[in-house]
């Protein structure tokens, strides 16, 4: 997907967007009516004019991908438009400033566009790397469905403990109740386990469900043939259940690096929309 959407029919928007940064930069060193350049010139309302046009259009975008195709062509096509003219954009931008930046609505007006475009580019990579690997996750699941499948995990710990002691049930069930799952998305984005387990009257970290696995792999190969078949049966169970949390803690991350990134791309460009339109705004009254 990646290689095809950015070599979408054959490349036409990289040529048109390079065919842009080629005639900006050409024109901006050709002209210079005055000693210091700035988007105050014909040259610099006529960049800011394309910079905005093109600004508007790549917000569009985030409304435009809801339909996947229609008579104005597909998403791939749009999303290839996306990529380049977006990159484009840093140049055409960059040149209506004429390098002339302040603490001033001008300048941040620029700030958030560049933060807008850097955010795109990352959410290239998250768009087109994390839904496969999702998907690949899940084994065509959806995470409620996984959770349905941990809930059976869940019981079938419990019935493979039966036949077992009490403080070894207890461990088994402790394991379970004080398994950790999502949290806040930073806690999500982490790869550490908070999991603990009670065993033996003390509570420990249980990583991967590790401690617990560990302490009833510790008790086979007594001579009672009974309880190692049990102790294998539960193993066995807390082994299964434990690659399940570990699908399920990978779907949470992928999907919270999904909501992380709109939580910044889309705030950060509507506060683009608001400050381009107060600066242009500004500019055709005071200028």
């Amino acid at each position: 997907m990646h290689q095809s959407t950015l070599r979408y029919k054959k490349a036409r928007w990289l040529k048109l967007a390079t065919l842009l940064v080629v005639g900006s930069i050409t024109a901006y060193a050709w002209h210079s009516p005055q000693p210091v350049a700035n988007g105050g010139t014909w040259l610099g309302y006529t960049l800011g004019t394309i910079g905005a046009l093109l600004i508007v259009w790549l917000a569009w975008f985030g409304i435009r991908k809801r339909s996947y195709k229609n008579p104005r062509g597909t998403v791939q096509g749009w999303l290839s438009a996306h990529v380049y003219l977006g990159s484009a954009l840093i140049i055409v931008g960059t040149l209506h400033t004429g390098f002339q930046f302040a603490w001033n609505l001008h300048t941040l007006a620029y700030v958030l566009m560049c933060l807008v475009i850097v955010s795109g580019f990352w959410g290239i990579v998250v768009y087109v790397r994390y839904p496969t690997e999702l998907s690949s996750n899940r084994q065509n699941k959806t995470q409620s469905e996984l959770l349905a499948q941990l809930e059976d995990a869940d019981r079938q710990v419990v019935t493979a403990t039966q036949k077992l002691d009490t403080s070894l049930r207890d461990a088994a069930d402790s394991s379970i109740e004080l398994t950790s799952l999502g949290g806040s998305a930073f806690r999500q984005l982490r790869k550490r386990d908070f999991s603990t387990v009670v065993i033996d009257g003390k509570e420990q970290a249980n990583p991967n469900q590790r401690a617990v696995i560990s302490h009833f792999a510790a008790l086979m190969g007594s001579n009672d043939a009974n309880l190692n078949a049990s102790l294998r049966t539960a193993i066995e169970a807390l082994n299964r259940r434990s690659e399940l949390l570990e699908r399920i803690r990978k779907d949470i991350r992928i999907r919270a690096m999904l909501d992380i990134w709109l939580m910044l791309h889309i705030p950060a460009t509507i506060a683009l929309i608001t400050a381009l339109t107060a600066h242009v705004v500004v500019v055709f009254l005071y200028w």
